[in-house]
């Protein structure tokens, strides 16, 4: 269960660090939806990785997402937010 942004470091190493898919590093919130961005290392495949974090984020938020996954020079980076406008965002 996800409380606060500690525990997707739980997240990582429970469904990725120890299968060998990679290592979430840090964590941060990212804008007011429950949007989180993830920086990474050592990634066994970027798409799998991805899609589980993804899973992940869908399945505590109850909502679809959506992320953007960029290449730096010592890690990656991993945006997921939601795919959906609230009333909020219209207005």
């Amino acid at each position: 269960m996800i409380r606060e942004i500690k525990d997707w470091k739980k997240v990582g190493y429970n469904h990725l660090q120890k299968t060998g898919l990679g290592a979430i590093i840090d964590v941060e919130n990212y804008g007011d939806n429950g949007g989180i961005i993830f920086t990474l290392q050592s990634l066994f495949h970027p798409s799998i990785t991805c899609g589980i974090l993804l899973a992940c984020w869908e399945r505590a938020n109850g909502r679809n997402g959506k992320l953007e996954f960029t290449k730096n020079e010592n890690h990656f980076s991993l945006k997921i937010f939601s795919n959906q406008s609230t009333s909020e965002d219209i207005s």
